[in-house]
């Protein structure tokens, strides 16, 4: 009796803070089984809720949330791509669920990167589209973010080179190359995000990276591309034959 009574107190506590106790084994093992089941099939909306489940069992309007942050950001990639700020208008009161979230961003990066690092982007770029997306497709300022490769095209450094309004971040040929030395890096990749969501490149754009190409190349360094992150795509400048 005082056992469950210890449980319900510490069960009522997490309720109150915002946090959620674990749900039942049997429970947490059905929702594998079925996520097993489906092959992974599942659309972003439903690993949500089933995601829901199982950090938050208690919570009970886990639905309404789910179709809140699809109707407000589109895409779970998109959500996990947010800011604290941006969750904290949908979830509110449920603070715990945007550490949830934001613990979860930054293991997806921690997880692109490793792949950057190890496999590099000789023969496939897959990771660092993906890298960019989370890290700049739902920022509310430009963020100029530079890339630097070694000889195998392995990701030995990214840094963060600008940032600064709703239409421009501030990035400076010189500090670029200047970082690329320091890291002794023979190629690099430029990017930034656009936050009206059109990933389309200004004339600043365009002049920016010749100028950045061109120091570079004085210091026998590769610029490989320049990417521009919108909120639901993207734009090369090596596949659009710029580079």
């Amino acid at each position: 009796m005082m056992e469950k009574k210890i449980k319900n107190r510490v069960k009522d506590k997490f309720s109150r803070e915002g946090h959620y106790p674990l749900r039942p084994a049997a429970e947490r093992e059905a929702d594998y089984q079925s996520f097993a089941a489906a092959g992974g099939k599942i659309d972003d909306a439903q690993l949500l809720q089933a995601f829901l489940r199982a950090i938050a069992p208690d919570l009970h309007d886990s639905e309404k949330i789910v179709v809140s942050l699809m109707a407000r950001f589109g895409s779970l990639v998109a959500i996990l791509s947010a800011s604290a700020e941006e969750l904290s208008e949908e979830l509110k009161k449920h603070t715990s669920l945007i550490v949830y979230f934001q613990l979860i961003r930054e293991a997806v990066l921690r997880s692109h990167l490793f792949h950057l690092k190890k496999e590099g982007i000789r023969h496939n770029t897959r990771w660092l589209y993906a890298y960019l997306r989370v890290m700049l497709s739902q920022e509310g300022r430009e963020q100029a973010r530079v890339l630097f490769f070694d000889s195998a095209k392995c990701l030995l450094a990214e840094k963060l080179m600008g940032q600064g309004t709703v239409d421009t971040a501030p990035i400076y040929p010189r500090e670029v190359v200047h970082a690329a030395v320091n890291c002794k890096a023979q190629f690099l990749v430029l990017s930034h995000n656009h936050p009206s969501g059109d990933p389309s490149p200004s004339s600043d754009d365009l002049a920016l990276t010749r100028h950045i190409q061109d120091a570079a190349r004085l210091m026998n360094i590769t610029v490989l591309d320049h990417i521009i992150v919108g909120q639901n795509s993207f734009f090369s400048f090596c596949d659009e034959g710029l580079l």
